[in-house]
């Protein structure tokens, strides 16, 4: 039985926060209030017992203080008491309860006569006793009051944990318990959907037996120390999906006690984090890919500036030659004209997620605008050695951005160029069913079936950046600024025999 002096410890540390749940270890408390300490030491001595745990408050207002801050099986209360008596303790502990009402029995050495009784069943008292205290009257009445508080416990806990496994059942997250032990005792269905698995499969197959290797002695250490030392914890690692594929999780678990303290396992929940990690490693390649792309031209540029300098430093008499002038002037053109594309493609990726990509809409005639495009790529193609085809002799007609229209085929004639293997690439106009289909086909590397949808996400290319520069954005601006235009973006391609891209818009009314 705890101690007088650790319980009051135990009042004075919490009084103005809650209560700690390994606090009061007991299963039973059950109050005695009189301001005569002999009359405590008799109830005591009556009610002493491993089940329950006596608590003694030698004044009304202590009484008070004590039932604000823990709750009783029954209340042992003495009428006549100084500064206020038992009725108006009964009152404001009567005030303060909400949802369970405390059985109170009031205990006095005044006789029912004089209408003591009567008063104190109108403040919400269920029993009266008179002094001297006949023992075989007050125990079974107390063991009846403490057995009927332990079965309201006991439906309750019931009540909760069918709560608790319902809305545990309908979580999205995984939720999982573990034992005493620290053994996993059950799952929810969101976990199982995960594994794969039954409940029963799931607990003979274990949970370290999931994480991935790499992963597990980290894990199963942060586990381990949370679980003797008894606090939370939290820990990311990979567990094995019911697709055969390692997926990232955020673990927590939190130590879990019964309504008498005891400890009784861990409580956990568990979040499938595999796509925020994925965009971490895409933003962390996405940054190392840009100051790579803006280094490059930067640096070009920067060297024939210097070239230039060393140049004007030796002289009147060592002036540049026109044609030499005029050839740097071209490469800074393509370093400065690239950089600009760059910051562009970037620029745009934060207009389209805060939604202020903005479009300023015309009718045009398609054939026309591929052509303008086509003219403003003859020296790129030409630089390149790759004979660039054209057919796109039909009118017709769409609405569209034409500055934006004229982004995606530069994106799609460049991504020619690079991918091409200098062999001749196609730029097409035709029609079908209401759209106006755009196609740029080349015969280059291809692309592998598995990245055909991949290709079109952020910082996303068919191959390695160490191969061919970009930032990995231009396809997925495309798709966005086709999507604008109420238009698809699709592709056809086999690895090794080349690729076909084709942007379909809608017929205008005039078409």
């Amino acid at each position: 039985m705890q101690s007088q002096n650790d319980f009051d410890a135990s009042l004075t540390e919490n009084s103005h926060r809650e209560i700690n749940p390994r606090a009061f270890p007991h299963t039973v408390n059950i109050l005695m209030v009189d301001d005569h300490e002999p009359n405590l030491t008799a109830l005591e001595a009556i009610l002493d017992s491993p089940d329950y745990h006596l608590v003694k408050a030698r004044s009304g207002l202590e009484a008070i203080e004590f039932a604000r801050l823990h709750e009783f099986a029954v209340i042992l209360l003495d009428v006549q008491m100084p500064e206020i008596d038992g009725f108006e303790t009964a009152r404001r502990i009567r005030a303060l309860e909400t949802d369970y009402r405390t059985p109170i029995v009031f205990v006095t050495a005044i006789d029912h006569d004089n209408g003591y009784a009567e008063r104190g069943y109108e403040v919400g008292a269920v029993d009266y006793i008179v002094k001297p205290i006949n023992p075989k009257i007050l125990r079974p009445k107390i063991d009846f009051f403490a057995e009927s508080y332990l079965s309201r416990k006991r439906v309750a806990a019931l009540e909760s944990e069918a709560r608790f496994h319902l809305m545990a059942e309908a979580a999205p997250a995984m939720i999982w318990i573990a034992d005493r032990g620290g053994h996993s005792s059950w799952f929810n269905k969101a976990c199982l959907d995960f594994f794969g698995r039954t409940g029963e499969e799931q607990l003979a197959v274990g949970w370290d037996s999931c994480v991935h290797p790499d992963d597990r002695e980290d894990s199963a250490r942060t586990y381990r120390e949370a679980l003797a030392a008894r606090r939370p914890f939290s820990s990311d690692f990979r567990l094995l999906h019911r697709s055969g594929a390692y997926r990232w999780v955020l673990d927590n678990g939190t130590p879990y006690y019964d309504n008498a303290g005891i400890f009784r396992g861990y409580l956990g929940v568990c979040i499938d984090i595999e796509e925020q990690k994925q965009a971490v490693r895409s933003r962390d390649e996405f940054l190392s890919i840009a100051s790579h792309e803006l280094k490059t031209p930067v640096t070009s540029l920067k060297l024939q500036l210097q070239m230039l300098s060393r140049q004007l430093q030796k002289g009147p008499d060592h002036v540049p030659k026109a044609d030499y002038l005029k050839n740097l002037a071209d490469v800074g053109n393509r370093q400065i004209n690239q950089l600009v594309t760059l910051i562009d493609d970037m620029l745009d990726v934060s207009r389209i997620s805060t939604g202020q990509l903005n479009f300023d809409m015309e009718e045009a005639q398609i054939s026309r605008v591929v052509r303008e495009v086509a003219l403003s790529f003859e020296d790129q193609f030409r630089s390149a050695g790759v004979e660039l085809n054209i057919d796109a002799d039909e009118e017709l007609h769409v609405t569209c951005d034409r500055h934006r229209l004229e982004q995606v085929l530069s994106n799609l004639l460049t991504n020619a160029i690079k991918y091409g293997d200098r062999k001749p690439v196609r730029l097409s106009v035709g029609k079908e069913n209401g759209f106006a289909v755009v196609a740029v086909e080349d015969q280059g590397i291809g692309i592998a079936q598995e990245n055909l949808q991949r290709i079109f996400d952020r910082f996303e290319r068919a191959v390695s950046p160490s191969t061919v520069s970009g930032l990995g954005l231009g396809l997925y601006i495309s798709r966005k600024i086709v999507h604008a235009h109420h238009g698809q973006i699709r592709v056809s391609s086999v690895a090794g025999q080349g690729s076909v891209f084709e942007v379909l818009l809608p017929l205008s009314a005039r078409a």
